[in-house]
């Protein structure tokens, strides 16, 4: 059967339903309950206790509901909205060949205000772009958030949204080749 995708707050209807899906994929991004100024794409969701409880809620729902269904995660891995990306993950950082900090779909605060609220956007808050390894801090978190989410979410996968392009992150300039 097909893959579903479904935001957190709606539960799949009984018509699409009917196409059998073999997983449905919980979308994780805006109304965050913990912070209304911000979107979650990737490994953030973690900081927030009250976006974990709706995509747990959601996720059991969705096995009670209709038990042969796979509840999956959306999440962007290479993404991380913050505004202090040199002190979240210093050693994580994707580095442009200008030894700049690489972010979502480049520095337009007319892009992020859809998403972040004008204050935050004013502060400086992006999708900045990191790449984990088994040693930096962002792969140490990546790590934590799956164990989080198939054991404490019950989640049953997890389908990583831009995985292999890292959403334009391409190359890092620091730690390879300095």
């Amino acid at each position: 059967g097909p893959l579903v995708l479904i935001d957190r707050h709606t539960m799949p209807s009984k018509k699409l339903m009917a196409v059998e899906p073999k997983y449905v994929v919980m979308m994780s991004t805006a109304d965050v309950p913990d912070d209304p100024n911000i979107a979650v794409e990737g490994w953030e969701y973690m900081e927030y206790p009250g976006e974990r409880d709706l995509l747990a809620k959601g996720m059991a729902d969705i096995k009670r509901q209709y038990p042969h269904v796979k509840p999956m995660f959306h999440v962007a891995p290479s993404l991380y909205a913050t505004n202090r990306p040199g002190e979240q993950f210093p050693n994580s950082r994707i580095i442009d060949e200008h030894g700049r900090q690489k972010m979502y779909n480049g520095n337009k605060p007319e892009y992020y205000r859809r998403y972040f609220s004008k204050a935050y956007v004013a502060e400086g808050w992006r999708w900045y772009l990191f790449y984990p390894t088994l040693d930096n801090r962002f792969g140490e978190l990546m790590i934590e958030a799956n164990e989080y989410m198939m054991t404490e979410m019950n989640a049953e996968g997890l389908f990583g949204d831009g995985l292999f392009s890292m959403y334009g992150g391409g190359y890092s300039y620091d730690r390879w080749d300095g």
